[in-house]
């Protein structure tokens, strides 16, 4: 399919680089107020990619009609509601944590949907036969990418802030170099980067609870009592990576989480 070679091309680019991270909270449009050239393209650049992927997943489905359940061909539903996602995912004009959530949203509805329809649990007029092909995947690979490029992003902030202020200008004590607006701005920016990393690690946690307590709640309609707390122990990271492997085993899927510097 034409996205994945999209997609392998993106990872392909960001995998040579460093782990990184962007806050996907109340925090990552104010994390850094400063006009730092670095970040300013660091944005623009993930703006720029986001929205040619989903450029890119939206001919893929205008061409290719496998996007339609092989149970109910002429059945446009998925189509129309993958167009109307990608619709609202490439205008989207909200924090990136909005973005990722819409993402995450659409990933789990997959999920629930697949296990839901397995289980004889939906009702007939919500049943529109089984998934697209590669339509769970795509899901998977949206979101991935999207917590990927949030990670860097927030992972070059913090970096960019950090060579200011080794780069600071020495000045005759420490107190009067902390005392400078612009040393009292980076601090600031360096405090606020640091919650932006505390709250996507909390985005990912609770996206991981989020799926498994919904996953649990048709399992154990299931009789399965147990499957809320297996599934609960499976970080969101672990869960893309399982999906997207089944079809890419060769990509290799850096770890989501952020490490959290003190300050």
């Amino acid at each position: 399919m034409f996205v994945f070679k999209a997609i392998k091309e993106f990872l392909g680019r960001h995998n040579s680089s460093s782990p990184s991270s962007r806050a996907t909270s109340e925090e990552p449009d104010n994390a850094v107020t400063d006009d730092s050239p670095t970040i300013a393209k660091v944005r623009d650049k993930g703006e720029t990619e986001l929205h040619d992927i989903a450029a890119k997943l939206d001919m893929s489905i205008a061409a290719n009609p496998a996007m339609k359940s092989h149970d109910h061909p002429s059945d446009d539903y998925f189509p129309r509601m993958y167009k109307q996602f990608r619709h609202g995912f490439s205008t989207s004009r909200g924090s990136w944590d909005s973005r990722s959530w819409m993402a995450f949203d659409m990933f789990k509805w997959s999920e629930i949907y697949t296990a839901e329809r397995d289980a004889g649990l939906l009702p007939t007029d919500q049943d529109h036969g089984s998934l697209p092909m590669h339509w769970t995947l795509c899901m998977a690979m949206i979101l991935y990418m999207v917590l990927l490029v949030t990670r860097q992003s927030l992972d070059c902030i913090m970096k960019d802030i950090l060579r200011r202020l080794k780069d600071f200008p020495h000045l005759a004590t420490t107190r009067l170099r902390l005392q400078t607006p612009e040393m009292r701005q980076l601090r600031y920016a360096e405090r606020q980067t640091v919650r932006g990393s505390e709250a996507f690690n909390r985005s990912l946690g609770n996206m991981a609870l989020e799926l498994s307590v919904a996953l649990g709640k048709v399992k154990k309609v299931h009789g399965n009592d147990e499957a809320e707390e297996e599934v609960r122990r499976i970080p969101i990271c672990e869960v893309l990576r399982r999906e997207i492997h089944t079809e890419h085993p060769q990509l290799e899927l850096p770890d989501l989480t952020m490490p959290v510097m003190e300050v």
